[in-house]
């Protein structure tokens, strides 16, 4: 409305002017290529000229056409690519549940960072708004299993049933995932804050490899979900097993610098071995999905 305005104003002062415009014009020895080009040059220059003193009255008065939309708050948090109005087929509409599902999963890896900056750094904030997001995979994993078992009707051949049970198991897993995250290592934030201890330097340096493979995994098996491709199943299930012994290694570990006497050692001894035992369910839980890819299902 604002650009309305004054270029209206001033169109209709030129056009008022015009017999003079077209005069001054016709004065100048140049093409008339060169003159259309001067005079849209000159009309955009007058325009500011004119009204860039004029901005907070040519504000207001823009305001009257167009008055500002009160506040609606943030977006509401929903699925991005399920719809069951869309007049789409069935091998869409399952292409559309996994996309979906993969969305559950992003926010699921993104829960588990934050939680474990939120370990490192000791910051409550950071940890309660990790679990907060348990909330978005809870509702997606409803209107998932809604839009699987309801809008996709219960007609399906055998190739579609099988497609269809197989993303709910994963949906599933990841849900178990999320609150694996929420219930156990969130709260395991607010025990470190609340005891003020802190891990030994070797502690971090394990608990930290030990998180990352299992973060490897997860994006190991959101690729298998999404490729169905056996190589990365049995890929997955060899490192569940390799994470298994690591895990049992790295107790050990801790259990001799018990025995050492190493004070940071006892101070957090509790959630150092419960980190170590959520993040290896959070492992084997995401593990789940190389089952029915190496049985064809």
């Amino acid at each position: 409305w604002g650009n309305l305005i004054a270029k209206a104003s001033l169109g209709a002062a030129v056009l008022a002017a015009l017999p003079f415009v077209a005069d001054l014009l016709a004065r100048w020895p140049w093409s008339f290529e060169m003159l259309v080009a001067s005079a849209h040059t000159a009309f955009n220059v007058a325009l500011a000229l004119v009204f860039l003193p004029l901005l907070s009255p040519l504000h207001r008065l823009a305001v009257m056409f167009a008055p500002s939309q009160e506040e609606s708050g943030p977006p509401t948090f929903g699925p991005r690519y399920i719809n069951d109005a869309a007049p789409y087929g069935l091998a869409v509409a399952l292409g559309q549940s996994a996309r979906e599902i993969l969305h559950a999963s992003e926010i699921v890896r993104d829960m588990l960072e934050d939680a474990w900056k939120a370990i490192k750094t000791g910051n409550a904030e950071l940890a309660q708004a990790a679990g907060d997001r348990d909330d978005q995979v809870d509702l997606l994993d409803a209107e998932i299993k809604r839009f699987l078992t309801r809008a996709l009707g219960e007609e399906l051949d055998e190739q579609a049933a099988g497609e269809q049970m197989r993303q709910l198991r994963y949906l599933n897993d990841l849900e178990t995932i999320g609150d694996i995250i929420d219930k156990n290592l969130c709260e395991l934030v607010l025990k470190k804050i609340k005891l003020r201890v802190d891990f030994s330097r070797e502690g971090w340096q394990e608990l930290d490899d030990f998180y990352a493979k299992v973060v490897g995994n997860m994006l190991i098996a959101d690729t298998a979900f999404t490729t169905r491709e056996p190589m990365l199943a049995q890929q997955l299930l060899r490192h569940k097993e390799e994470i298994t012994r690591y895990e049992r290694e790295l107790r050990d570990r801790h259990f001799m610098r018990l025995k050492a006497g190493l004070a940071e050692s006892h101070e957090t001894s509790a959630i150092h071995l419960d980190l170590l035992t959520h993040l290896r369910r959070i492992n084997s839980t995401v593990s789940h999905v190389a089952y029915p890819i190496l049985q064809g299902k």
